[in-house]
């Protein structure tokens, strides 16, 4: 009976020590727990963070313009050289373009006018050398029966690395006396994570 009594008070003891565990345990543990992860962000020491999948932080879009015979146009470049940095002083590790428009007007005679944007980028070159990146912009009459302007608009995916010119070519068949001017409007962003 002594035994019994014993192992009664044994097991009694021991479920005792078991609901004390199970009620203080997961507190002890959550605490830890929170503490290990918990982030301090505040306005004067913020953490560094960015979102790879929100691209347009540092949002690009430019101008340029070229036309035939003349090769430059007044008031716009007919090239720019990829930056270093952005304007609030990030690093950029590389310009990505991912629309490119062009509007040619043709004046006189023209024929064949094909238009391309040119870029350049060093990292992953293939057979060891760096291959210029050639867009052609497809272009058409902007209007029926209007083939003296000639508009092309395309989705692209061109990149270029900080220190190379982002250059737009155009060429084509004129007559004596004409020529024609081609606008191109880029817009992308610069990748700087």
């Amino acid at each position: 009976m002594k035994l019994l009594q014993k192992l009664g008070f044994l097991a009694a003891a021991c479920a005792l020590l078991v609901a004390t565990f199970s009620i203080l345990g997961p507190r002890a543990v959550k605490a830890a727990v929170a503490t290990l992860v918990q982030v301090v962000n505040t306005s004067t020491n913020p953490v560094p963070n960015a979102d790879v999948n929100a691209p347009g932080e540092e949002p690009f879009q430019t101008a340029l313009c070229l036309t035939v015979p003349g090769l430059t146009c007044p008031g716009l470049p007919g090239n720019f050289v990829v930056p270093a940095t952005t304007s609030d002083g990030l690093t950029i590790k590389r310009l990505v373009i991912e629309q490119m428009n062009a509007v040619c007007t043709i004046n006189g005679t023209a024929n064949h006018i094909q238009a391309n944007i040119q870029t350049l980028t060093y990292e992953n070159q293939v057979n060891g050398e760096a291959y210029v990146e050639v867009t052609y912009l497809p272009l058409s009459p902007s209007s029926p029966g209007n083939s003296s302007i000639l508009v092309s608009s395309q989705s692209a995916r061109a990149y270029a690395d900080p220190g190379t010119t982002v250059e737009p070519y155009i060429f084509g068949d004129y007559g004596v006396g004409s020529s024609f001017t081609c606008n191109y409007y880029v817009a992308g962003y610069y990748l700087t994570h």
